[in-house]
């Protein structure tokens, strides 16, 4: 069975407060009650017993927190194992070129294809002591022209290379339905994400480059409309039962050039 994050994280909370508050507990009783009540063999307040108690407890808690910790449970708020390590653009006939920003990173331009897709490969990375489980990547939520994520899985058992994301050019990818996955500790996978776009009677496709065709050193003046697709994915996964998602911002985003927004009405 798995447990949600925020349920672990209020566990560990309120039971931090429930030690605090007997500890002071015991030094307030101690001070109300007669002083004979308490009294042990050596004359000591029985007080001194309970308080010592939960010190103890509270060290052993502590210390079974940060081993399971070091193990590879994420319990802490921002212990997140999950990362992205790498983006490729692929040979997407969709995409046109690679855009500089001026800041160190890129941007990959596609063309926009009403009920298209785009694709582009990207690496996960564990960087935690215990495996993981990825389940599955969360839907965009806000307003565009993104239907929907997938997580793109290849043919062959998942490895730390990004494997071609254009049917044609070395394996292609499956078409059965994602499944989850596992992460050895301290290591990655390559695999592809796909954005599915809404369809737009009223717009017309960009042209694309033909496949293996060199990407133009920057898109068309021509196309002044555009959207970005994805810059940020969350990634649903499970480590020692313990439910995470990981909102990880893709190392170069995916842009998209239209020929005319205003033709298109997103829902």
């Amino acid at each position: 069975m798995n447990v949600p994050y925020e349920l672990v994280d209020v566990a560990f909370i309120l039971g931090a407060i429930g030690l605090v508050a007997a500890w002071r507990w015991a030094a307030r009783l101690s001070a109300r009650l007669p002083a004979r009540w308490f009294a042990v063999g050596n004359g000591a307040p029985r007080t001194r017993l309970v308080r010592r108690a939960t010190m103890g407890l509270m060290i052993i808690l502590a210390v079974a927190f940060f081993g399971w910790r070091a193990a590879g449970a994420p319990l802490g708020p921002y212990d997140q194992p999950l990362t992205v390590d790498g983006a490729w653009g692929g040979d997407d006939p969709s995409l046109l070129a690679i855009q500089d920003n001026g800041d160190g990173s890129t941007q990959f331009m596609f063309a926009f294809q009403p009920g298209g897709q785009i694709r582009t490969g990207l690496t996960l990375e564990n960087d935690g002591n215990a495996a993981l489980t990825v389940t599955g990547v969360e839907q965009p939520v806000h307003l565009g022209f993104d239907r929907s994520f997938e997580l793109l899985l290849p043919p062959d058992p998942l490895g730390p290379d990004l494997p071609p994301v254009y049917p044609g050019v070395g394996p292609v990818w499956t078409s059965e339905p994602f499944h989850p996955f596992q992460i050895p500790a301290h290591s990655d996978v390559g695999l592809g994400l796909a954005v599915n776009f809404d369809a737009c009677p009223g717009m017309m496709p960009v042209p694309t480059l033909a496949p293996g065709a060199t990407l133009e050193p920057s898109v068309d003046p021509s196309y002044t409309s555009g959207f970005t697709a994805a810059s940020q994915i969350t990634i649903d996964y499970t480590v020692v039962g313990i439910v995470r998602s990981a909102h990880l911002t893709l190392q170069s985003g995916l842009g998209v050039v239209t020929t005319d927004l205003s033709a298109c009405k997103a829902p």
